[in-house]
């Protein structure tokens, strides 16, 4: 089975490899994190900082990185944790999607020299599958759990949900009635104290990031 943050690849990824977000890797933690506190992996003490509840192997080896990047983050609040740990976190998770036959890796350089790497989706069946059952929580045919709440709420988060969500998976919802759903499913109500905290943090920092982005190439 695939974690959120593999999901939240295959839901992104183009046939030309590219994911539109604007950092993948904070991206890719974000999710991890929320998975890990969903399964009660990690917890947030008193003060809303990480703490570590069950560090034995998920028998994913995504989620097992993610929580050994968590365990040097122990006392931090999520926000901070995820810019701390996600570096190099988006290869690692294409590269397990590649081991599951869901991506293939293209190389792409000059001169015999691979200058980067690209993935290219290899189910669209199980996209399209994933599609229509978030489609079904945000027009109220189906409740949202941890995968598709999380999801919804990283779509959002990285103003995503056109590209997650194209014009024709939507079920004939329309962008504003899916933007005004998202916004109600973010809220979180679906998930415990703990993992609501998570996932609003793990938001916060990545409509920072874009933010940040933004005006750095806007030279603001």
């Amino acid at each position: 089975m695939t974690t959120i943050a593999e999901d939240l690849l295959l839901l992104l990824t183009s046939e030309k490899g590219g994911n539109g977000l604007t950092d993948a890797d904070t991206a890719v933690a974000g999710a991890l994190l929320a998975e890990l506190a969903g399964t009660e992996r990690v917890d947030l003490d008193e003060r809303e900082r990480i703490r570590l509840l069950d560090t034995t192997g998920t028998g994913d080896a995504l989620l097992d990185e993610a929580m050994v990047r968590l365990g040097q983050q122990v006392g931090r609040k999520p926000k901070q944790a995820i810019q701390k740990i996600g570096k190099g976190l988006a290869r690692v998770a294409y590269e397990e999607l590649a081991r599951a036959e869901l991506v293939e890796p293209q190389e792409h350089g000059a001169l015999g020299l691979t200058l980067w790497t690209s993935w290219r989706p290899l189910d669209a069946g199980r996209t399209e599958r994933m599609r229509a059952e978030l489609v079904d929580v945000l027009a109220g045919r189906r409740e949202a759990d941890l995968r598709s709440g999380t999801l919804i709420s990283l779509l959002r988060a990285t103003d995503q949900l056109g590209r997650g969500l194209p014009k024709e998976a939507r079920g004939g919802l329309t962008m504003r009635e899916i933007k005004a759903a998202a916004k109600e499913v973010a809220r979180g109500r679906w998930a415990s104290e703990a993992v609501q905290k998570a996932v609003q943090d793990v938001n916060a920092a990545l409509i920072a990031t874009m933010a940040a982005t933004g005006a750095a190439t806007s030279g603001g």
